[in-house]
């Protein structure tokens, strides 16, 4: 058996936080500057004034503008002066982020300066999901920027095994990694809403302990990393930059090496891989390497080979997908053909739960007890345990339990005599 990675760090602890989710948003017309709103207040940034005569200076007519999920900020314009008189005729390019974009779509608009110096800016919209951002003006070396900010909304639901959902509200671009664990677009990977875990985080993975907590692994830009154990021990390690999490304190170098925790090389010229923690057990880590050739390691410590295509690709527990569509569990047993995304985990004492979809839609998933097929839109995957994500972005447990809408990133895990635990990450239409 694996013994326990070292060494620790002193533990974390996470609050979760729970949500009413509030009403779909609706476009409309916002009044900036207004003294109700909340905005998150940033002051303007002005392009130092050069010592050179004519050096234009940039400066947003407010520090910050504050609007509402899917409605518009008006009234946002440009100064340009030179030696503090106003300068027309100069070109300013205005860009915005987090979502923001200005009536026709585009997140860019080039303006030239009228007769009083201004730029006066399109309308903003404010993404479906609010949140905050920038507008920066740039105009040759002179440069200004201003805040733009909206109360997020609840785009994000975690359901658990007796179906009670839960909201959060984050970024647009997060993406799910494991039960109740996000990753934003700017690298900040929580644990429910609140929970900071790790910042600048590029790759990570979580998986729920019924009843006891979470177990959750994560890569740094830098190549450190950490893995959270659900009593909130963490455990620091470095790795090369690139480094990805494939599950439980499993990690994949970008030369292909595999290890479990900082020093237990599992294998080299690993191209594809995975792992699960057995609570209690220990971990099943299953991997193939570039050749073909693929491993299958028990919480024991007992290892299997395999031999696949090259190309294979591992998709769960001991699960292995070839290039021509083939789905094995293990060696010899075919669990399905012409499959272009499946997903597989061990049921410790009882077997495996393993769902694909066909290039047809047609999908399957079979379990300890049985199997069931299902039927979806071409182009469905999977997510996790019985649960599938549609070109259209609908969220589904089983053939017909529709879980959410317009959803971008989602994931799965089963709890055997549970339930499920379906994490699903929404972008909202305005």
């Amino acid at each position: 058996m694996l013994a326990r990675p070292e060494p620790e760090r002193p533990p974390m602890s996470h609050d979760i936080e729970q949500h009413t989710p509030s009403p779909s948003p609706t476009r409309r017309t916002v009044l900036t500057g207004a003294a109700w709103s909340v905005p998150v207040i940033a002051a303007a940034s002005l392009a130092p004034f050069a010592a050179a005569s004519g050096t234009p200076v940039l400066a947003f007519n407010q520090a910050s503008y504050s609007g509402t999920a899917c409605g518009t900020i008006t009234g946002a314009s440009v100064s340009v002066t030179t030696n503090g008189t106003a300068t027309a005729g100069v070109s300013v390019t205005t860009t915005l982020s987090g979502g923001y974009t200005f009536a026709g779509g585009s997140a860019s608009y080039t303006g030239v300066s009228d007769g009083s110096g201004k730029v006066a800016l399109p309308a903003i919209n404010v993404p479906s999901v609010g949140g905050s951002g920038t507008a920066s003006a740039v105009s040759g070396a002179a440069s200004a920027g201003s805040s733009l900010t909206a109360p997020a909304q609840e785009n994000v639901v975690w359901q658990q095994p007796n179906g009670t959902q839960t909201t959060y509200a984050f970024p647009a671009g997060t993406k799910s990694v494991g039960d109740q664990t996000y990753l934003t677009p700017t690298g900040e990977l929580y644990l429910g809403q609140s929970a900071l875990i790790a910042s600048d985080v590029t790759s990570a993975s979580a998986q729920a302990s019924p009843g006891v907590g979470w177990y959750i692994t994560y890569v740094r830009s830098d190549g450190t990393a950490g893995w959270r154990e659900p009593d909130g021990t963490v455990h620091s390690y470095t790795f090369p930059a690139g480094t990805k999490t494939v599950g439980d304190v499993n990690y994949l170098t970008p030369s292909g090496e595999l290890y479990f925790g900082q020093s237990t090389l599992i294998a080299s010229n690993v191209t594809s891989a995975s792992a699960q923690a057995a609570p209690t057990l220990g971990w099943y880590i299953t991997w193939v390497r570039s050749d073909g050739t693929a491993g299958w390691q028990q919480p024991n410590g007992t290892v299997q080979t395999f031999t696949f295509p090259a190309g294979t690709k591992t998709v769960g527990d001991q699960t292995y997908l070839t290039p021509t569509g083939n789905l094995y569990l293990g060696q010899s047993a075919l669990i399905a053909s012409t499959v272009t995304s499946a997903s597989a985990q061990a049921a410790p004492g009882l077997g495996w739960y393993i769902t694909w979809v066909r290039s047809d839609g047609t999908a399957g998933w079979q379990h300890p007890g049985g199997a069931q097929n299902n039927t979806f839109p071409a182009g469905t995957k999977t997510v996790g345990d019985q649960t599938y994500l549609t070109p259209t972005g609908d969220l589904y447990l089983g053939q017909s339990a529709l879980i959410a809408s317009n959803v971008t990133s989602a994931s799965a895990q089963a709890a055997p005599n549970l339930g499920w635990y379906i994490n699903a990450v929404r972008n909202p239409t305005c």
